[in-house]
């Protein structure tokens, strides 16, 4: 008995279990016969850009981003996807913009802290380090121990020559993991700035 095509259900299962272990070729094409079958499957949208943004085939990845989110605009994680896409793009005001209409849309507390980290580091490649600081402290009264957003921040207050300050949080980073590279640079870079002071 010859065996049917897979239903759309069953190359999803397929396309997640693929992606779950990081064969992101194989998962782009189960989830392009996902769409194929039904393009206004949302999440089969979401997974693909997902997936093709891990293979760093960003343009395809934002195609099906964009695409997800004109099936669903209420999901505020697909924004912070295209964010994080056009910040490598330096798109940095629109990647700003991206991350408030997460931030808006209503999103759980790790992604909202994605979301600022996001719009820090857009707000840092704009040279615009006081809105900066004030997304990375908004990661961190989400989370106090997130490396990234207080490393970003010791960045910032860097930027903003308040070099004392910088040194404070840099040295809470590095309780939190001593051997983080970017974290190390960025001492380096403080303790510079205060001996030349």
């Amino acid at each position: 008995m010859e065996r049917q095509e897979k239903s759309k259900e069953e190359w999803f299962e397929l396309g997640r279990k693929y992606h779950e272990n990081e064969e992101y070729q194989k998962a782009v094409a189960a989830y392009r016969h996902v769409v194929k079958i039904d393009r206004y499957n949302f999440h089969a949208w979401h997974n693909l850009g997902l997936a093709l943004r891990f293979l760093g085939k960003l343009d395809d990845a934002l195609k099906a981003f964009n695409t997800a989110q004109s099936l669903d605009p209420m999901k505020g994680e697909i924004y912070i996807q295209q964010g994080l896409i056009i910040i490598g793009q330096e798109k940095n005001q629109q990647a700003v913009n991206k991350f408030e209409k997460a931030i808006e849309s209503g999103l759980e507390s790790d992604n909202q802290m994605v979301a600022h980290i996001g719009m820090g580091i857009s707000y840092l490649n704009l040279d615009k380090p006081d809105e900066a600081i004030s997304n990375f402290d908004a990661a961190l009264q989400i989370d106090n121990e997130n490396l990234p957003a207080l490393t970003m921040k010791a960045g910032a207050l860097l930027t903003r020559g308040d070099f004392s300050m910088a040194k404070t949080v840099i040295d809470e980073a590095l309780k939190i993991d001593p051997e983080d590279e970017e974290a190390l640079k960025i001492l380096e870079m403080v303790e510079s700035a205060l001996t030349s002071t």
